[in-house]
């Protein structure tokens, strides 16, 4: 077996990542039925179903401190009536508890619902930090309650889930259908996020998949259908998880973008998304038109790679520094990328998530939410938008609150993948910036990393194997070695994504050379790197570069 020496080349530069406090986004679903009440509801029958999305701020510790709820809750309640309370109430099933997290819904103040199915949108600024500890650890213990003016005490309950996720993207193409479509000038990418919802064993019970799609026709299509298939590539397979998208709602379309959620509670949809966990290459996405109604453009699921960028916000930070009123404002974000990889480690696609949370003096309206191109001290063009605008603004009634958004980036979208890779091997030339009518230019701005201290350095003895045997040499052609040091990678991920069946030769800008050959690249960090020796690499002493 060959030794691997350290020698410390300089060759990568970028950012590390390091902020007073960050923010995550933590998700818990609820299932919700009449006959979850404690006291039977009267005349009105229905159900409904929910996602809640937790936005927490952690202090230096780690230590859950506030955080905003978004409330996704759908009813089906066949008569009208008025919503008077959706809230978050402590206790397990088969107990009443009191609401420890109201929404602004009240008598004086309802959702006045027509009858049939309908979507509610709320958010609620949470000040206790404990209280959320609380029901993230122990979810079942806590309830969403639906009240109605007929039954104030609760129309409709369900215990709230601990929920797990994962992020699957494809590229679509005409070229994928089978058999493939040769004259179809089309395509576009498919981003599915999938809830899963635990029981108290563990096991996924239940669950949501939401569809964010982005397609683009030569000439203009009628879209008829958008389905989750099982099966190979090879196959028009069948359809186990559907939306409800039909022919008529979406005509003559030569391009755009379509969202859609769907509730799996049982049967061949929930052995499908437990599926899309495991082994999502089995599953394809399908769109479908009334010329192509077997399907126009498709694509194989596949897992992608996070990397997570996290920020502070403050006026201080704009050029010119924010004037007025936004002085006073303060914020943190976080922005998580869910990547695609070709074999070389390049960004291919991606889904942006924007999570920011904000605390102004008074009401105010964000008119904008963007990742702009430039280093601090530097106002620079926006490259990757939110969809937040002075068309599609946020109106925060208190000042205090967040933007929970998430962007498809498909591979025909060159500027927004090119700017995907460029931020990912540098963040501190990125920044997040808000915007608001005051401030029009921004009201408050962090970049999205800062500056490495040095270049990148191995420590001494900080080349390992891979492997926990201390019996074992340092490495061997083909083996997985750890390095160790500082400055080594401006970002932390790993080669999850990949579209290749093999390790890329770059992460986010980092290479990793071994006796004069660049090394395949299984995880990068500030202080760590995982790579594989190349099999060609002669045994003896060699040089690593970094």
């Amino acid at each position: 077996m060959g030794k691997i020496a350290r020698v410390v080349v300089l060759v990568v530069t970028g950012s590390v990542l390091g902020f007073a406090h960050t923010t995550d986004t933590i998700a818990v679903q609820a299932l919700m039925t009449t006959g979850s009440e404690t006291t039977a509801p009267s005349g009105e029958p229905g159900s409904g179903d929910a996602i809640l999305l937790v936005h927490v701020i952690r202090d230096d510790s780690g230590t859950i401190t506030s955080g905003v709820m978004d409330f996704d809750v759908n009813i089906n309640i066949a008569s009208a009536t008025n919503i008077v309370a959706i809230q978050v109430a402590s206790g397990a099933a088969g107990q009443a508890g009191a609401a420890v997290i109201n929404t602004d819904l009240s008598a004086a103040n309802p959702f006045v619902h027509s009858g049939g199915t309908a979507n509610i949108r709320k958010q609620v600024a949470v000040s206790d930090g404990t209280l959320l500890t609380k029901m993230l650890a122990q979810p079942d213990q806590f309830y969403l309650n639906v009240s109605t003016q007929n039954n104030p005490a609760g129309l409709l309950r369900g215990q709230l889930a601990k929920t797990i996720s994962v992020t699957l993207r494809t590229a679509l193409s005409p070229l994928n259908e089978a058999p493939p479509i040769t004259n179809l000038d089309a395509g576009g990418g498919a981003s599915i996020t999938v809830l899963g919802a635990l029981d108290s064993s563990g096991n996924i019970a239940w669950g949501h998949v939401n569809f964010d799609i982005n397609y683009n026709f030569a000439v203009a299509h009628d879209l008829t259908a958008m389905h989750i298939h099982h099966g190979s590539s090879s196959c028009a397979c069948p359809v186990v998880i559907p939306t409800n998208l039909k022919a008529g709602d979406i005509t003559g379309a030569t391009g755009g973008n379509i969202t859609k959620s769907v509730l799996v509670t049982g049967g061949a949809g929930l052995d499908a998304l437990k599926g899309l966990f495991v082994s999502p290459g089995d599953y394809y996405f399908n769109l479908h038109t009334t010329d192509h109604p077997g399907g126009a453009i498709r694509g194989t699921l596949q897992y992608t790679g996070r990397v997570l960028l996290r920020t502070d916000l403050s006026p201080n930070n704009e050029v010119p520094p924010a004037t007025g009123s936004d002085t006073s404002a303060t914020g943190v974000a976080t922005v998580a990328a869910y990547v695609t990889r070709n074999g070389a480690g390049q960004v291919t696609s991606g889904t942006v998530n924007f999570s920011s949370l904000f605390q102004f003096s008074g009401a105010t309206t964000i008119v904008g939410m963007h990742i702009h191109n430039a280093p601090a001290g530097t106002a620079g063009s926006i490259v990757i938008p939110s969809g937040v605008s002075g068309t599609s603004p946020v109106s925060i009634a208190t000042g205090v609150g967040g933007i929970f958004r998430s962007v498809n980036i498909d591979p025909g979208n060159k500027d927004g993948v090119a700017a995907l890779n460029a931020m990912l091997a540098a963040p501190d030339q990125f920044y997040l910036n808000l915007h608001t009518p005051l401030n029009p230019g921004g009201a408050m701005r962090g970049q999205l990393g800062v500056a490495l201290t040095g270049p990148p350095a191995i420590n001494q003895g900080g080349i390992i194997s891979a492997v926990n045997d201390t019996t074992l040499a340092p490495a061997s052609p083909g083996a997985l070695i750890t390095i160790y040091g500082a400055n080594l990678s401006a970002t932390s991920t790993d080669a999850s994504g990949l579209e290749a069946p093999r390790l890329p030769i770059t992460l986010d800008g980092t290479e990793v050379g071994i006796d004069g050959r660049q090394a395949p690249v299984e995880y990068v960090s500030p202080t760590q790197i995982n790579v594989q020796v190349p099999f060609e690499t002669e045994t003896g002493n060699v040089e690593v570069f970094v």
